[in-house]
């Protein structure tokens, strides 16, 4: 049985969500979510955005980390289609903001945890993030700024391979403990949007390299599914994130937009299936995971429907945001940390990395629901 005719049995089995956000109500959610973000978390004295907010709405004063301003990134790219007067200006704020993580150390320009480090402490899987939002706001505004950072950025990420365990890139700079599906997912997608852009060659061969140093090394034969890392030592860290395979059917659907072959279409598809099946929760009508890790496979589920031409994909997944808006959020309106719970009723803070996902799914989702009235 093919994959395109097996997906509606799958659905019958795991349950069909009924009901969706309509355009007006996620545009709603979208100025919703940045008129938060903007209001609770930009420090305007110090040209930064606050890690986190107290349950009282006021801010800490630690500015955020790298990874939830790649996400505030990413979300802002995702919205410039649906109103450019409204979110250029704010990507350009907070890609102003991000210009204070820009280090330039041990012979390379790369984005670190922390802004104006002296001895930075950079990560490549933050610099994939940041490097993919910015090849989006790219491709939405045509300012080379973003597209130079985003080359320089990937660069960054590129010089955490080499051949040991056959490839892939390490997590961390210097601390090369491991190798990391979270590196290498956003890099291969990255890539394929750079290759995409440019028709340099090159970035389609770093994709087709890792993406098939990842399926050798990090995927589950049994369900198609990956796993999180490999340490040095070859032994693999079998934790499954939903971030971690949503990437990877990301770059599927990627490589069949950059090459035409089936075989991407087909592995996209398969993956997607098993991911819905790990993780959506039919009775709550939501992916059972954190909000920085499940709106990527949000995402991913609607990038398996549009090179599927399958509208049946966005009809099931736009559910989960009805979910996600009005079961997550405290009575402030800050998202907690999961996208199948409430925040706990003690919670400390609101970081805005959580702020941020959920954002980039409601923008990604008006832009690109593709079923949406």
């Amino acid at each position: 049985m093919s994959l395109f005719i097996s997906l509606p049995l799958l659905l019958a089995v795991s349950g069909a969500p009924m009901g969706a956000p309509d355009r007006r109500t996620l545009g709603a959610w979208v100025e919703e979510a940045a008129g938060r973000i903007e209001s609770a978390y930009w420090m305007p004295e110090r040209r930064l955005y606050a890690d986190f907010v107290k349950p009282d709405g006021k801010a800490g004063e630690d500015p955020c980390f790298l990874w939830g301003m790649g996400v505030l990134l990413s979300g802002y790219a995702a919205a410039i289609p649906a109103n450019p007067a409204r979110f250029r200006p704010l990507f350009e704020q907070a890609f102003r903001a991000i210009e204070a993580y820009w280090s330039e150390a041990r012979g390379i320009g790369g984005y670190a945890v922390w802004p104006r480090q002296a001895d930075p402490d950079r990560y490549h899987d933050d610099n994939a993030w940041v490097a993919l939002a910015l090849t989006e706001a790219y491709e939405a505004t045509r300012l080379p700024a973003y597209l130079k950072r985003a080359v320089e950025a990937h660069r960054f990420v590129m010089s955490g391979e080499d051949e040991k365990l056959g490839g892939g890139l390490y997590w961390h700079e210097t601390n090369r403990k491991s190798k990391n599906a979270c590196s290498c997912g956003p890099a291969i997608v990255t890539a394929l949007r750079l290759y995409l852009l440019t028709q340099d060659r090159t970035y389609l061969d770093q994709a087709l390299r890792l993406r098939d140093w990842m399926r050798r090394t990090l995927q589950d034969p049994e369900d198609g599914l990956y796993w999180d890392n490999v340490a040095m030592d070859g032994k693999v860290e079998r934790t499954k994130w939903t971030y971690n395979t949503a990437l990877m059917i990301r770059a599927e659907c990627l490589l069949f937009d950059a090459t035409g072959k089936e075989e991407h279409r087909t592995e996209a598809l398969r993956v997607a299936q098993a991911a819905w099946k790990r993780w959506f929760d039919p009775q709550l009508v939501t992916l059972q995971d954190e909000g920085q890790f499940a709106h990527h496979l949000f995402e991913a589920f609607l990038e398996v429907g549009r090179v599927a031409k399958d509208p049946g994909w966005a009809s099931r997944a736009l559910p989960v945001l009805l979910f996600v808006h009005d079961r997550t959020r405290d009575p402030r309106g800050f998202y907690g940390h999961r996208w199948d719970r409430a925040p706990e009723t003690d919670r400390k803070r609101f970081q805005l990395l959580h702020q941020a996902s959920a954002l980039r799914a409601y923008a990604y989702a008006l832009v690109h629901g593709g079923t949406l009235r």
